[in-house]
């Protein structure tokens, strides 16, 4: 595969050991101006984040590739560009999503332009949410309420008998990876701490093991989460 990322903050930046497996990483942010307290504000909107994505995908749209797609605009202070902006006045997170989710049709017009739709898996996920001023907080980080827990985790893999279907046991970002590779056919590497959603995907199971667990970290405290607690 050719592997490929492109990021939208510096907080991914490749100095951090995160281009680890990718052949092509961009980040290229400018800290010329930057003071050391405000590398969090080093980033670059959606937009440019999918106008660089896109130019790599299109240099190896003729081989198998994997694309990581790193979107931040959901992320305080909530920066959007008109129409969003004015669309969602009063609402800047909102209008942030709004944003976001058009850059990611702008990928999936793409694979469909391109007529890969057909043979790529595509999945969508965050690594947090937002407290938006419920329990006291207003972004995250501190506290590990569902607020900012509970994420979304869109998978669309065309064949294997996978038909458009919403599960409602808790999974976890961990269950990418096993998932990525069972549905290409790749056998898994052991140990391995995540489980493959595939059997939820196809409706062959509709649960996976009660006994897996989830993990949440925060600020303040730290804490391990079982699914009972989760739900």
């Amino acid at each position: 595969y050719q592997t490929g990322a492109t990021v939208g903050a510096f907080v991914l930046d490749s100095k951090w050991g995160l281009d680890q497996g990718f052949q092509a990483y961009q980040d290229d942010f400018d800290l010329t101006n930057v003071k050391a307290m405000s590398l969090a504000s080093v980033k670059r909107p959606g937009n440019e984040v999918v106008d660089l994505a896109l130019k790599w995908m299109e240099g190896v749209a003729d081989q198998r590739f994997f694309a990581w797609l790193h979107l931040y605009d959901p992320h305080a202070p909530y920066e959007s560009p008109e129409p969003f902006r004015s669309q969602y006045r009063g609402h800047p997170y909102r209008g942030a999503i709004a944003f976001t989710d058009a850059q990611v049709g702008r990928v999936f017009d793409f694979l469909d332009q391109r007529g890969l739709s057909d043979n790529t898996i595509v999945i969508v996920t965050a690594d947090h949410g937002e407290g938006l001023g419920e329990h006291g907080e207003e972004t995250h980080g501190f506290f590990i309420y569902e607020s900012s827990m509970r994420v979304p985790l869109i998978v669309r893999a065309p064949g294997r008998d996978i038909t458009p279907r919403r599960v409602t046991q808790p999974v976890r970002t961990v269950d990418i990876m096993p998932t990525v590779l069972d549905l290409l056919g790749v056998p898994l590497p052991e140990p391995v701490e995540g489980a493959s959603l595939v059997p939820l995907l196809t409706g062959a199971a509709r649960e996976l093991d009660r006994d897996l667990v989830g993990y949440g970290e925060a600020m303040y405290p730290l804490h391990h989460y079982g699914w009972s607690e989760l739900t």
